[in-house]
């Protein structure tokens, strides 16, 4: 038996409920750290909107003119999603919630995705260092 899922539907729900939590956030909290080592909050919404935004070819463009270099791939595409300040970066992220635009390509079951991450998972923070205050 064949199951249909409607990614894009989904994936616009989440993001329409990621943005209503992000709504709820003080000015503090989006420099706080995430699962993604290394990126605060900010961050990490700015290379949601960046996902939203850049097409398969536009992201195999930026990744080979970044010579390959992730880091500088994404460093190049969370400036230009960013925003100057917290309340711009979730307005741009706002205006991607039904965008149907995917770099590489929507997950299918047994399948990575192209970029060669996946998203972090709450088990990921169980073995990251801890901060101290």
């Amino acid at each position: 038996m064949s199951e249909t899922v409607d990614w894009w539907s989904l994936i616009h729900a989440e993001r329409a409920r990621l943005v209503k939590l992000l709504e709820t956030l003080e000015s503090d909290q989006w420099s706080a750290d995430t699962l993604c080592s290394d990126w605060s909050v900010e961050q990490v919404v700015a290379h949601l909107s960046a996902a939203a935004n850049t097409g398969r070819w536009a992201w195999i463009r930026s990744i080979v003119a970044a010579g390959f270099n992730a880091d500088r791939h994404n460093s190049r595409l969370l400036a230009r999603f960013r925003g100057r300040s917290p309340e711009e970066a979730l307005g741009i992220f706002r205006t991607c919630i039904t965008a149907t635009i995917v770099p590489t390509c929507v997950p299918r079951r047994g399948h990575r995705p192209l970029s060669g991450h996946r998203p972090a998972t709450r088990a990921d923070s169980d073995s990251r260092p801890q901060r101290s205050p």
